[in-house]
């Protein structure tokens, strides 16, 4: 029977075998070497450019969804139906796309999804005309694509590139950039699209704000060519090992995980009702405060400021989860938070014709509805290991993007046909739903436990080093 040292000696020889043979991850052969470089918050920054343009192009025209379907001659459901491409469009390629990053990288999979958003950009600028609907619907197919392959990107490069204790903080800022994103998606069209019955001037509008969305497009598409890299020289953590985990034996995991579909549910139902909140809003203001270009311009300025409240508690959460490894608690307090807060937002909304105290109570419930998105993705990452973090995102996210597309459709056809109050009312109960999934739901910290017992290392952050038993130091480094 071979003693611990023993099996001790095999893993690590083992290890340097690996090296030798060309892993993208090495380590020194006689150094188990782990570095985090300066460099990752380059590539961080690199990818929140990309996911800020994708969240900025997903709401389409819905903020103003009146004076778009006046302008193109069509149903406030067909301009919801911009936003609803990329949802739909989502739940097809996901899988897809998840297989791709696994198979050839986080590189060449977001550098193609960025060119597709100057494709869609350029499809929408040719449709900036009064009869041009068609192309920005066939522009928003491409970006269908691209956010389907964006939204899943944030967890796999944490694992790429920053250290464990970084990941959580990481993972919410890819996501929040997202999210800031689509804060931009929310005031930019009433900034530039103007309310006005007179089409030739909206025509400008529309014209200058499909412009302005190619620039930036190519731009960013640019950089993301020419600078992004798909991994740092050595890897920031010891990670499991996945070589012999096929793509397919990896869902066959996720699908025996009973506590994994319980949480998946949460963070479907969750980031679903985000996505249809931000779709349906202009619509149950409107309803309730009428059409004006004041009412258009709150609006914008609503969805903008909860967008922004929310990225300060997604940090926050971040930090809970580096610090604290609270995910199951911190998924229950967001969940309940959005219930309650959703209540507070419906009973201000239809009880009180202050507009300030709305735009206070909504801005309220995006702190506790909005931030799950991100740290849904790091919780669910934690609890799937050793399953690779882009499968597993990709699941949730294909379950958010399905229940996104009920609800954007479902609520969207209520509010039109004169049940705003079922639409409310249907809101608070999947909140609901999802507050009692993550409570039920049992959270195990696998990757943790995998990263802190690979290679029998302890580690011990007060000294950024890693000691193996005294034989061999693995320095966490953050030099270039």
């Amino acid at each position: 029977m071979s003693t611990a040292n023993d099996e001790k000696e095999n893993l690590m020889n083992s290890t340097s075998k690996d090296v030798d043979e060309g892993s993208p991850r090495h380590c020194h052969k006689s150094q188990t070497s782990l570095k985090v470089y300066p460099q990752r918050w380059l590539m961080l920054f690199i990818f929140s450019l990309c996911t800020t343009l994708n969240g900025f192009m997903f709401l389409g025209l819905s903020a103003v969804a009146n004076v778009a379907s006046a302008y193109y001659n069509v149903s406030t459901v067909s301009i919801e139906w911009l936003a609803n491409m990329g949802v739909l469009i989502f739940v097809f390629v996901s899988l897809p796309v998840a297989y791709l990053v696994s198979r050839y990288g986080v590189r060449i999979v977001l550098t193609v999804a960025t060119g597709l958003m100057v494709l869609c950009a350029v499809f929408q600028y040719i449709g900036a005309g009064k009869d041009g609907y068609t192309y920005v619907l066939i522009g928003q197919f491409f970006y269908g694509v691209s956010y389907g392959s964006i939204v899943q990107i944030p967890g796999q490069l944490s694992a790429n590139w920053f250290a464990p204790h970084e990941r959580g903080m990481s993972t919410a800022i890819g996501v929040l950039m997202n999210i800031l994103g689509v804060a931009v998606g929310f005031i930019q069209p009433s900034l530039m699209i103007p309310a006005s019955n007179d089409l030739t001037i909206v025509a400008i509008g529309m014209e200058n704000f499909f412009k302005s969305r190619l620039i930036v497009a190519l731009i960013i598409f640019l950089v993301t060519l020419i600078l992004y890299r798909e991994y740092p020289p050595s890897p920031p953590s010891i990670i499991p090992d996945r070589k012999n985990l096929t793509f397919l034996q990896s869902l066959k995991m996720l699908y025996k995980d009973v506590n994994f579909q319980m949480v998946a549910q949460a963070f479907g139902i969750n980031s679903g009702l985000l996505l249809a909140v931000a779709v349906v809003l202009s619509q149950l203001v409107v309803w309730r405060h009428g059409a004006s270009p004041a009412i258009q311009h709150f609006i914008g300025w609503t969805g903008a400021m909860g967008d922004i409240a929310a990225c300060a508690s997604m940090l926050v959460g971040g930090f809970v989860q580096d610090r604290y490894s609270k995910h199951r608690e911190l998924a229950i307090v967001l969940n309940a938070g959005s219930f309650i807060f959703w209540l507070v937002f419906a009973l201000v909304l239809t009880l009180s014709n202050n507009l300030y105290i709305l735009f206070l109570s909504y801005a309220i419930f995006a702190v506790f509805s909005i931030p799950y998105f991100g740290s849904g993705i790091e919780h669910i990452a934690e609890m799937t290991s050793p399953v690779p973090e882009g499968t597993s995102s990709s699941i949730v996210l294909i379950l958010s993007n399905i229940y996104g597309f009920i609800t954007i459709y479902a609520f969207g056809k209520l509010i039109e046909s004169g049940f705003p109050l079922t639409t409310i009312c249907l809101i608070l109960l999947l909140y609901l739903l999802s507050t009692i999934f993550v409570t039920f739901a049992k959270t195990e910290l696998k990757r943790s436990k995998t990263e802190s017992t690979s290679i029998m290392i302890e580690f011990d952050w007060s000294d950024d080093e890693v000691d193996i038993d005294g034989q061999n130091k693995v320095f966490l480094d953050d030099t270039p």
